[in-house]
């Protein structure tokens, strides 16, 4: 059931193509441009639970810096690792000529509330009270301004019921579509734009009501979708007649048109999707159980680059240790014997302490190759590892050549063999300074940026995209049966906004009196939606736009 708010997320999603056919004329040149979505969680009555909002500032000349202005709090950089400096509500961003995408809270009153009410039976009930109830069912939003001036905007609300449940559908400022399943159902209002107006006599809608008879009735919430963009291409410059109003009003069903257009090509993509979701739901499973590996090791993992970082220099001072053991040996026959046990002790210290490192790196490797099979790291660790497995085995057998050579017979042997030990033991030497350098301490490093930079935000990012894709496998099949119900549902939308056009206009200047007075009423209305396009906050150098998107808890 709760898969059917992806469809009315898809059906309210295509409404964003109106945004695309309605650039604003009033629009300034501008370096930056900031495009803001306003997600509001309320629940099933419209109270607000929660607003996120999400920024995103077109870096069109690829400034380094951006300067912005912002009220939201928790402000997180979603899209990338630039870096921002806030100073009160003032906010400048490291933008390397990059675009920048945030997010943020806010607590901000927002310009347009949506509140449901519920009637059973002609009697006003709660949203819990008609969960599972039989009758006669209204549902009615309501549509509320909330800014200083008015400033108009146009919402849609959408919701899908299960056509089992529910029969005698009708809509007041909208439309109701059955398509076997499911009863796809659209309304419209225009907020504020009465009051903007101020004429008596013009009735402009302003809510949705929706009545049905209903059967054991569960409901998956709504979603509804609020902009001001489709007045910004209404120019009124040269109106001088009816004829010429109607022209100019018409873009609200041009809007409505590339409603239709948009969900047609929304379908498109979606299908699109829906043959891939498989795959792809397979790959996210991997990746959140990859995740949840990486989370697990990541501990050991810096745990291990800290002890071979660690390891690496105790080999390096162990090393200068046995050098000079060596030289000691070499020095005198007299205390070779004694030159040469410190020096077998020494190495066997050196043996025990590289083979702790190769078990660390060994271990490294194991859980790179769990987590991230493809991982570069992986062949390096790998040759490293080797070349310890090598030099261990050589110290090896120089241990056994010192501790078994007899002392007269075989003392020649010594005597080169410790040639051949200060030899080897300074290409150790220089090994393992190499291996710190090189290896060890940018292993650390670097295990600490996987783990910062890349394990944490993977393991959030993944759940995430894991839960996301479930939903979407789960309810492919009516995300495209939706899509298809949202191009009827518009369409009939779209003859609604046309008969306003139509009749609406003719009331409209009938009320205001004359053209000219209407002309003056609109065009003050239409520089009000204008000057709104933001919420949390813009500069003044910006062009700005900005939409709400409302979403209801379900009736269960």
């Amino acid at each position: 059931m709760k898969n059917k708010n992806k469809i009315i997320a898809g059906a309210l999603s295509s409404l964003l193509v109106i945004s695309a056919f309605t650039p604003s004329i009033f629009a300034k040149s501008s370096k930056v441009t900031k495009e803001e979505s306003v997600y509001v969680i309320a629940d099933q009555n419209g109270n607000i639970n929660k607003k996120i909002v999400s920024d995103t500032l077109k870096n069109t000349n690829k400034g380094e810096k951006i300067e912005d202005k912002s009220s939201l709090s928790d402000i997180k950089n979603i899209k990338g690792n630039e870096t921002f400096n806030k100073t009160f509500s003032k906010v400048v961003w490291n933008s390397e000529g990059k675009d920048i995408t945030y997010q943020g809270t806010s607590n901000k009153k927002l310009p347009i509330s949506v509140k449901l009410s519920y009637y059973l039976n002609g009697e006003k009930v709660s949203a819990e009270d008609i969960a599972h109830k039989s009758g006669k069912l209204k549902i009615r939003f309501d549509y509320k301004n909330t800014t200083f001036n008015n400033s108009p905007f146009m919402i849609v609300s959408g919701m899908i019921m299960d056509s089992k449940k529910v029969s005698n559908v009708k809509v007041t400022n909208g439309k109701a579509v059955d398509e076997g399943n499911n009863t796809l159902i659209m309304g419209y209002g225009f907020p504020g734009m009465d009051e903007s107006l101020s004429m008596k006599g013009v009735d402009i809608p302003s809510y949705l009501e929706v009545s049905a008879d209903v059967k054991d009735f569960t409901f998956d919430g709504s979603m509804s979708y609020a902009t001001n963009e489709l007045f910004n291409d209404i120019d009124l410059t040269d109106v001088d007649s009816l004829m010429d109003l109607t022209n100019s009003l018409s873009k609200l069903s041009n809007a409505s048109n590339s409603l239709v257009e948009g969900s047609d090509e929304l379908y498109k993509g979606i299908t699109t999707l829906v043959d891939k979701s498989g795959t792809l739901t397979t790959g996210v499973d991997k990746l959140n159980k990859g995740a949840k590996k990486l989370s697990e090791g990541s501990k050991q993992l810096k745990t291990g680059a800290t002890d071979l970082k660690n390891g690496a220099n105790t080999l390096s001072n162990n090393i200068n240790k046995l050098s000079s053991n060596v030289k000691t040996a070499k020095e005198g026959s007299s205390t070779l014997k004694d030159g040469l046990n410190t020096a077998g002790n020494s190495l066997n210290q050196t043996i025990s302490y590289n083979e702790q490192v190769k078990s660390g790196i060994d271990t490294m490797i194991s859980q790179l190759k769990n987590a991230d099979p493809s991982n570069p790291m992986i062949t390096k660790l790998e040759t490293m590892s080797a070349t310890l497995d090598q030099t261990i085995n050589g110290q090896k057998q120089i241990v056994y050549n010192l501790t078994t050579s007899d002392t007269v017979n075989g003392k020649p042997t010594l005597m080169k063999g410790t040639s051949n030990l200060e030899s080897g033991l300074s290409q150790i030497y220089d090994g393992s300074k190499l291996l710190k350098s090189q290896g060890s301490d940018k292993i650390a490093a670097g295990a600490n940026d996987l783990i910062n930079k890349g394990i944490n935000p993977l393991i959030t990012g993944s759940s995430e995209l894991s839960e996301g894709l479930n939903t979407l496998q789960k309810g492919s099949s009516q995300l495209i049966s939706g899509i298809n119900k949202l191009q009827k549902g518009s369409k009939q939308l779209k003859e609604g906004m046309n008969q306003f056009d139509k009749e609406g206009i003719s009331k409209l200047v009938e009320a205001a009196g004359s053209i000219d007075n209407l002309k003056a009423r609109l065009h003050t209305t239409i520089n009000k939606a204008n000057a709104y396009n933001n919420f949390s906050g813009i500069s003044n150098n910006m062009n700005g736009s900005v939409k709400f998107i409302y979403k209801t808890e379900a009736i269960e």
